[in-house]
């Protein structure tokens, strides 16, 4: 097995400019459009591997908050915990569908015991045109972007068996392996 040369960073993810293109951008428990922000940066920077676990989805609920939901919706909005789970499916639906319209393979899955964390739904993106192993160059090959992928779901998983309080500590972060 040959090594990765993996390098980590922490940072404010609005303004972040990676030193080259990363081939896998993590977000753990990025709070609101912290995970929006993350997924941009991979966007932007075509990386080839996006992975991210949503939390506080604040910004649509805000929305709802102020006026009344439209009539064929109002039966799903009307209690407050079907409301939250409702609008985190509605805007975690529309995050992958984005993914995939810019040309990544996405699927959404769990990633760990809900006795963990409530918030356990992991976003999996990977650039499309990597899949083939057609990668452009700058980055790893389809195996490379493999063996990263599953260095960055153990780093996930790693944090995720830390507990809700581990994870909420990584909060507003996202990682860039380049």
């Amino acid at each position: 097995m040959s090594e990765i040369d993996a390098k980590f960073y922490t940072s404010p993810i609005t303004g972040f400019e990676p030193p080259s293109r990363p081939d896998v951008v993590l977000a753990l428990h990025a709070c609101d459009t912290a995970t929006d922000d993350a997924l941009a940066l991979g966007i932007k920077q075509r990386a080839h591997i996006i992975m991210a676990v949503p939390c506080c989805h604040q910004y649509l609920h805000k929305q709802f908050s102020r006026k009344q939901a439209p009539a064929p919706l109002g039966p799903l909005m009307r209690h407050g915990i079907l409301k939250q789970r409702q609008l985190d499916m509605v805007t975690d639906t529309m995050r992958a569908q984005l993914l995939r319209i810019m040309g990544y393979k996405t699927d959404a899955v769990e990633f760990t015991s809900a006795e963990h964390t409530p918030r356990n739904l992991l976003l999996r993106a990977v650039r499309a045109d990597t899949t083939s192993g057609a990668a452009d160059g700058a980055g790893a090959g389809a195996a490379g972007v493999a063996a990263a992928a599953a260095a960055a779901a153990a780093a996930a998983a790693g944090a995720a068996g830390a507990g809700a309080a581990g994870a909420a500590g990584a909060a507003g972060a996202a990682g860039a392996a380049v």
